[in-house]
């Protein structure tokens, strides 16, 4: 089946919290339209599994945004369309925070890009099933502080044009009107 080319250049940012069902979202969603995927996870990985260690924390996360907008960048210089599959649960550090917004503006608005944020959700009890189920490295951390990671199950404020899109329900076609639009 051929891929669906949107009308206008899009920076998809794909959000929400751990075991709401971003990835694969994003995964269906790159099989169904002409982009490219960046997936955060990937990156961090590539440094470490251990999202609270020092080395993460001190060598590899300042750099780890840096890349995906790099890649996002290259990307719509080249006039295709980007999905960044990654948290932005942080309001102080992304969605409420002036420079990142002013970032995230400036590479859409030099590439004449649409930003559009698709806001992934999912229960409690689901999340907590996905993570154990999925049994990846990164996740013994989340398993064993899961009630962290319960907690952050809210909604922040976006300031983007957005769409809340229930994992558990939702069906794909629901993103591509969205995108469409």
């Amino acid at each position: 089946m051929p891929k669906i080319t949107l009308k206008k250049l899009h920076s998809i940012l794909i959000a929400g919290h751990v075991g709401s069902g971003k990835t694969h979202l994003a995964k269906k969603l790159a099989k169904k339209i002409n982009c490219l995927r960046i997936d955060k996870d990937i990156i961090d990985d590539s440094f470490t599994t251990s999202r609270l260690s020092n080395l993460y924390q001190s060598a590899a996360r300042p750099y780890i945004h840096k890349i995906m907008y790099n890649l996002a960048e290259s990307n719509l210089s080249d006039n295709t369309s980007v999905i960044i599959d990654a948290p932005y649960t942080k309001a102080e550090k992304y969605l409420n925070n002036p420079t990142w917004l002013k970032l995230i503006k400036n590479i859409a608005k030099k590439h004449k890009a649409t930003i559009k944020l698709i806001w992934c959700t999912a229960d409690n009890k689901t999340r907590q099933h996905r993570i154990l189920k999925r049994n990846h490295e990164r996740d013994q951390e989340r398993k064993d502080q899961f009630k962290r990671y319960v907690g952050a199950g809210h909604l922040i404020p976006i300031p983007f044009k957005h769409l809340l899109f229930d994992s558990t329900k939702d069906s794909l076609n629901k993103v591509i009107k969205f995108l469409a639009d």
